[in-house]
């Protein structure tokens, strides 16, 4: 009896142990499939609350002259860009060196375009990623410090700072582009060095450009491909309190370059209802990605179309920051409530049994699954084995 019993333990472990090697397996593939996250560019106009703010100012671009970011002083981009293809529209002013007798500021200033591995963050120093911190980087820093009083003529610092380690690249004049609203573009070619160019927007105008950017991408790009952007501005003596008007820096609109939120990322709870007149029906919204569940309010907002009537409504999830550029639909359904049943419709239930029926489930039928069906019906039938001859059958137990 004894070793009937340890063949039947042996029996129901490789049984359990299998069923469990069935379902993990299902779990691990699951798992990987949620796990999976791409990046895409995506067109993208940012707003204020794409920014981290460091004691500076950042502000809606006046309406007049579009859409967009103006930053005054210290800010970061929250919204990475890709490193490998930086492109967006943008513009800087700076206050005059020309003396104040002639109409300028009489002050040295600069502003810098930095390109990072991750959003800035107050240093050591006390400044975010710039031409004068200690963080890695990439830098064009641009300057009024040149001999020209002329303001529309600005000096570029090209600078590369990594492990401690700071290096000018190249130092180039450019004129005109005070004020003017650009395409920025930093591309790596073929050759693996990078070229910066500043095109006038609405013109083939190129108003600055320089190749052979020696850049090390471990500076500034992570390891998905993306660099994040911030602004330094120098407040130098001179200004009226007017700041946005003497120097800053414009985003227009950007390439944003992000993880790819799709509908399956998103649920919705519930996802049906039975309208009653006057309700209004907005679902709870969840979403979740590589493991990640994302927080409404400071990853994303929500809106509701066609959420008070009988039909398909929708949920349209808006992305801002680190997921900048995503915007997902999600429909579900509002449904009629069931019409009254006719009274003189009704029958007995009896009438319509099968003789033959006895009302109780039938015993030859196989029971039927959804997921893992296929391991539920072998732990409800049992487990046939047949060991030395002998037919083992295992019935799991009521």
């Amino acid at each position: 009896m004894s070793n009937l019993k340890k063949i039947l333990g042996t029996v129901v472990a490789f049984a359990l142990v299998a069923a469990a090697a069935l379902g993990m397996d299902a779990g691990v593939r699951a798992n990987a499939e949620e796990t999976a996250v791409s990046y895409s560019v995506k067109e993208y106009t940012p707003d204020k609350y794409d920014w981290i703010d460091f004691y500076g100012g950042v502000g809606d671009i006046n309406p007049e002259d579009g859409d967009g970011v103006t930053t005054f002083a210290h800010a970061g981009l929250l919204t990475p860009l890709e490193g490998e293809n930086i492109e967006f529209d943008t513009s800087f002013t700076l206050l005059s060196k020309k003396a104040v007798e002639e109409g300028g500021a009489g002050v040295d200033a600069w502003v810098t375009y930095s390109f990072s591995k991750v959003p800035a963050e107050i240093t050591s120093d006390g400044t975010i990623p710039s031409y004068a911190s200690g963080s890695d980087g990439v830098f064009l820093h641009i300057t009024n410090y040149s001999g020209t009083t002329a303001p529309n003529c600005v000096e570029v610092q090209v600078v590369q700072r990594l492990n401690g380690e700071t290096v000018t690249l190249d130092t180039k004049f450019v004129d005109n582009a005070v004020g003017v609203r650009t395409t920025f573009r930093l591309a790596k070619g073929n050759d693996g060095n990078y070229t910066w160019t500043l095109q006038e927007m609405g013109t083939d105008k190129v108003l600055y450009t320089l190749g052979g950017l020696a850049f090390d991408t471990a500076a500034f790009v992570n390891d998905h491909g993306q660099t994040y952007f911030s602004t330094a501005i120098y407040e130098g003596p001179g200004c009226d309190g007017n700041h946005w008007e003497h120097r800053g820096v414009s985003v227009y609109g950007l390439n944003a370059y992000t993880a790819d939120i799709t509908a399956d990322c998103v649920t919705l709870s519930p996802a049906e209802y039975t309208y009653q007149e006057g309700n209004t029906y907005s679902p709870e919204v969840t979403v979740t990605i590589g493991g990640e569940t994302l927080i409404n309010g400071e990853d994303y907002t929500v809106t509701y179309e066609n959420n008070n009537a009988v039909g398909t409504a929708t949920a349209k999830v808006t992305f801002y920051g680190e997921y900048g550029g995503n915007i997902v639909e999600k429909d579900y359904l509002i449904n009629a409530p069931a019409e009254p049943e006719d009274p003189d419709d009704s029958k007995d239930p009896e009438d319509s049994k099968d003789p033959g029926d006895s009302g109780k489930p039938d015993d030859s039928q196989e029971e039927k699954g959804g997921c893992g069906s296929s391991v539920v019906a072998a732990s409800m039938m049992g487990v046939v084995l047949v060991l030395g001859g002998v037919a083992l059958f295992l019935k799991k137990r009521d």
